[in-house]
């Protein structure tokens, strides 16, 4: 008997055929190990090595098709012939679930490398890092941003984050090159309220975080930049997403245009988070539920022309009323927004060494929003249009000059109401209504060779409001040292203009002058082979001019509580943010990848009208980012994060005692607690011949930290001194899952 079947498996060998074959990652060309081929409809199958190789020996001769497939790539199909005793080799790519899906290579520069016109502090986001970071609870592509290195997030119901001392306010968000104003699922304009960005995380390749030096081409803004880019839609077939989990619901379909001259790819969210916040916890006290849309088509007019069209709608209910008993009278409550965006882009390539494109855009925002009384606390109606045009020309083989310029006309209309300890005590009112022209151009000269690159650039901005204009130089340049390591030095003046609702506001006016920052950082980083880095930088900017309202807040003067009528704003800040981090990151698409990082940041301000020195609000001293993540084997991926902020301040002058607060003579003197959260997520995926299903769980705050968030200061008592603020946990421990089904 045994005799029997040695010889059918010898027999096989000798006359079955070899199904051999190598498989890569689209996105950089490395060699992908723990990759299941199979053969559908069949016992065949085998794994491929570390070097991505796979053989399936002894198969009959017949028609087949040869399935790839792994957990966090698409599926790719060849159908096959083979005969008898011959043997066929097979080169695939395999795309990234969210890129866009293609058959070649898109070769790359390393693991590391951004685009040059991203700047030399650049800190960027593969499409696999996006999905696992943006949450399974949200799904939220924003929220991947805040486990990078620097990046602080202590509100878990928020997707903006700071940078280095520098809010949200100050952080320029650019969707495909296009300066967004508010795409968020949110309701109000206070930095604090509740958000989720309006961009599905299905539809972004690439995000690329600017924390300081950004290059000429970025405006209007003196913090750092964040750049989304969209994928397109897939060439080859009509692919179908659909979404599921505890907190939406949604569904992507992408496929080619005109024979594969075109693509198009359009998505829909709905939220139902809301009624599972309120439901898990009593401390939650949030609920926000959105439904957004967004679509991309892109179009080859010719080989060397090409155009597309983007756009972006959602729209937000919050309603926190299961918090209304303890809310304080300036908390928010309810409220709802609709953001909306439309892009369109012409592309020519004008030779192999010249290339222009303009863009032209139309954005409209708007919200409202009231407290636990229903009275309103703010609503405001924004829109922009605004267009752009950029020429590159590569005159020699190490040099490239690229210049461009943009005009953006902006109005805004809107009031805020503040109340002070009762519903009809009203503190202050403000409105503005304006209209407002801003528009600039820019240079830039590139070089690179062997052992250095450097940029030189210089940006003129103009607003209609103002007689001067800005005029921002910048530079940077990096030199490669032995040992695979570079120095890396940049310097830049950077202006950003008051928004609209300062401008024509009562309590600010024409009268306000533009804020402005000079930058300056340092960094060495040493390679290790082509996936790891350890780097170092140091930086320090230096801010002016900024925006505030030094006479409002609640004091305490010569013993005695002061409510100073005067909300006026000014250009009466002056501040510095310095500090220094270390990174050690793996790239890699097999084995673990990710990275750990520490920040040491001071951010302090000092107030020219009255006199005062304090913290600024975004300063946090020790910040630290750890995300890992490891595909176990080819349908199961995990992945981790763990952040750590040492607190930021309390705003006001305010300080606790007892478990109460108190006035004090001292801004930004309090602090939250300490900033601790840890996130787990398994991937698991199952794949049939035609569709395939993936599982997402994830726990997050693993650890069930008690992390808390201000909210508001609602009143005082002048007697005791007492000041009655609104604080808030954010999430407690959270199990979530989720499922995508694609065809």
């Amino acid at each position: 008997m045994q005799a029997g079947i040695a010889a059918c498996c010898l027999a096989a060998q000798v006359f079955g055929a070899t199904v051999n074959g190598t498989v890569v990652d689209a996105h950089g060309g490395e060699p992908l190990a723990r990759v299941r081929a199979r053969l559908v409809g069949s016992a065949f199958e085998a794994p491929t090595g570390a070097d991505g190789r796979f053989s399936i020996p002894a198969v009959p001769a017949g028609a087949y098709v040869l399935q790839i497939e792994t957990v966090g790539y698409r599926l790719a199909k060849h159908p096959f012939t083979i005969g008898e005793g011959e043997s066929l080799q097979f080169d695939i790519a395999l795309s990234p679930e969210t890129l866009q899906r293609t058959d070649k290579v898109d070769v790359t520069a390393g693991p590391f490398e951004v685009a040059a016109e991203s700047g030399p502090t650049a800190l960027d986001l593969s499409g696999a890092e996006i999905k696992n970071l943006g949450t399974v609870l949200a799904n939220d592509p924003m929220r991947a941003v805040h486990a990078l290195p620097g990046v602080a997030a202590n509100n878990d119901y928020q997707s903006r984050f700071s940078v280095r001392g520098t809010g949200f306010d100050r952080i320029g968000l650019y969707i495909d090159d296009v300066l967004m104003h508010a795409p968020f699922h949110t309701a109000g304009g206070n930095e604090g309220d509740a958000s989720i960005s309006t961009i599905n995380g299905e539809t972004v390749s690439e995000m690329v975080l600017l924390p300081m030096n950004a290059p000429p081409r970025y405006s209007d803004r003196t913090g750092g930049i964040l750049q989304i880019y969209t994928r397109d839609g897939g060439r080859n077939k009509i692919g179908v997403r659909v979404t599921a989990g505890v907190a939406d619901a949604g569904i992507l379909a992408e496929g080619p245009l005109a024979g594969g001259r075109g693509s198009w790819i359009a998505s829909a969210r709905k939220s139902y988070v809301q009624y599972l916040l309120n439901r898990l916890s009593s401390d939650s006290a949030l609920g926000i539920g959105f439904t957004d849309m967004q679509g991309k088509v892109v179009y080859s007019l010719t080989d060397r022309q090409s155009v597309s069209l983007y756009v972006l709608d959602g729209t937000t209910v919050i309603d926190r009323s299961s918090a209304r008993d303890r809310s304080g009278v300036n908390a928010l409550i309810d409220g709802s927004t609709r953001s909306s965006a439309a892009k369109a882009n012409w592309q020519f390539t004008a030779s192999p060494n010249v290339v222009f494109s303009a863009t032209g855009a139309y954005l409209r925002d708007r919200y409202i929003t009231n407290n636990r009384y229903e009275q309103p606390l703010d609503f405001d109606s924004y829109s922009e249009w605004s267009g752009s045009a950029r020429g590159t020309w590569q005159w020699a083989a190490h040099s490239r000059l690229e210049s461009g310029w943009s005009l953006r006309r902006m109005r805004d209309g809107g009031s805020t109401f503040t109340y002070l300890n009762q519903p009809w005590s009203l503190r202050h009112f403000d409105t503005h209504l304006g209209t407002a022209l801003l528009q600039g151009g820019y240079f830039e000269q590139t070089w690179r060779h062997s052992w250095i690159r450097a940029a030189a650039g210089l940006r003129l901005d103009a607003h209609e409001f103002y007689d001067a204009v800005a005029v921002s130089p910048q530079a940077s340049v990096a030199l490669r040292l032995p040992e695979s390591s570079e120095l890396q030095l940049a310097w830049g003046q950077y202006v950003q203009y008051p928004e609209l609702s300062f401008l024509g506001s009562t309590l600010g006016g024409r009268r306000l002058l533009p804020e402005r920052a000079n930058h300056f950082s340092t960094a060495v980083e040493k390679r290790f082979g082509d996936n790891a880095r350890i780097r170092f930088e140091a930086w320090n900017r230096d801010d002016r001019d900024l925006l505030a309202q030094p006479l409002f807040d609640v004091r305490l003067v010569n013993g005695v509580v002061v409510i100073p009528a005067d909300a006026r704003y000014f250009n009466s800040v002056r501040g510095y943010s310095r500090g220094a981090q270390i990174v050690l990151q793996r790239r890699t698409a097999n084995r673990l990848s990710g990275w750990v990082s520490y920040t040491l940041s001071y951010a302090r301000q000092r107030d020219g009208l009255d006199g005062s020195s304090f913290w600024a609000l975004n300063d946090q001293r020790h910040i630290a980012n750890v995300y890992l993540s490891y595909r176990l084997t080819s349908s199961v991926n995990l992945s981790g994060r763990w952040s750590y902020g040492s607190g930021e301040p309390v705003p006001g002058f305010v300080s606790a005692t007892g478990g109460a607060h108190y006035v004090t003579n001292r801004r930004n003197g309090e602090r939250l607690s300490p900033y601790q959260r840890t996130d787990f997520r398994v991937n698991k995926s199952f794949t049939y011949d035609r569709w395939k299903l993936t599982l997402y769980g994830e726990v997050i705050n693993l650890t069930d930290h008690d992390n808390q968030r201000y909210i508001s200061f609602n009143g005082v008592n002048t007697a005791t001194r007492q000041a009655y603020l609104t604080f808030d946990r954010v999430f407690p421990i959270l199990p979530v899952a989720g499922v995508t089904l694609e065809f």
